[in-house]
């Protein structure tokens, strides 16, 4: 087997698994943020339930959130506050978990990517410096002079898909590493005040991961376009079958 087929079977190899790795990104980051919204709703109503908690143990003492509003948990302890308590920080604790289990996901995924994009540019640059060298042999050959074209339009086609998902890669890091918003909405400490409780109760879950909800959205749109790039590329791929069949028969031109 010549030089020419080898660098077209390697660059066929360094792209044909690179549709398997965006999916497997979709399906792990997609489990994951349901999930996420999923706990960030529960703890939202654990916070509701400390609230209630406490709206019902002052209407028994025959006073109200109002005029409780300044003091703090640890003013207010008791058995039943400490397990709602310890129930919220549990929630806080499994979100930050899967935030990070998303972040890599996504993060392990367009790295996974990122080196078959590497390879690929690799071998599609041996396979240009063959195909250069020996152009002006095939141009001049009567066989081979018309199919040519097409056949070198698929090393600049191949480089450009390249370039694009590369350039979407550089841009898509970092996306959906914020979990700030988790500590911000759900610590509850000692200092925590009943205004504090009321104030969280009264939050919509989607409204305070609105930024994680909008880097989801952005994760979902270089997924989509570094899928349907690879669909599209039907044309590139039977043209390389093509070439490599008669791979050996062309670099024996001289």
């Amino acid at each position: 087997m010549g030089q020419l087929r080898t660098a077209l079977l390697n660059l066929q190899k360094s792209l044909v698994n690179n549709p398997g790795i965006v999916e497997e990104l979709k399906k792990k980051v997609s489990a994951e943020s349901d999930r996420i919204e999923q706990l960030a709703q529960t703890a939202t109503e654990g916070w509701n339930s400390i609230h209630l908690y406490l709206f019902a143990r002052f209407e028994k003492e025959g006073t109200t959130i109002a005029d409780n509003k300044k003091k703090t948990m640890k003013d207010l302890m008791d058995s039943e506050l400490a397990t709602l308590g310890k129930g919220l920080e549990s929630w806080r604790k499994t979100l930050l978990g899967h935030c990070e289990k998303a972040s890599s996901a996504f993060e392990d995924g367009i790295a996974a990517l990122r080196k078959q994009l590497a390879d690929a540019a690799a071998e599609n640059k041996k396979l240009r410096a063959i195909a250069e060298k020996k152009k002006s042999k095939w141009l001049a050959s009567k066989e081979y002079k018309a199919k040519i074209k097409g056949y070198l339009e698929v090393i600049d086609d191949i480089d450009a898909i390249i370039a694009s998902q590369t350039k979407a890669i550089d841009k898509a890091k970092g996306l959906g590493r914020d979990s700030a918003w988790v500590n911000k909405w759900f610590t509850i400490t000692a200092k925590t005040t009943v205004e504090d409780v009321e104030n969280f109760a009264a939050m919509d879950h989607h409204s305070i991961m609105s930024n994680y909800l909008k880097d989801k959205e952005e994760q979902d749109k270089y997924v989509h376009k570094w899928r349907d790039e690879y669909k599209a590329m039907g044309v590139q791929v039977a043209l390389m079958k093509k070439w490599a069949s008669e791979a050996d028969q062309m670099e024996a031109v001289d």
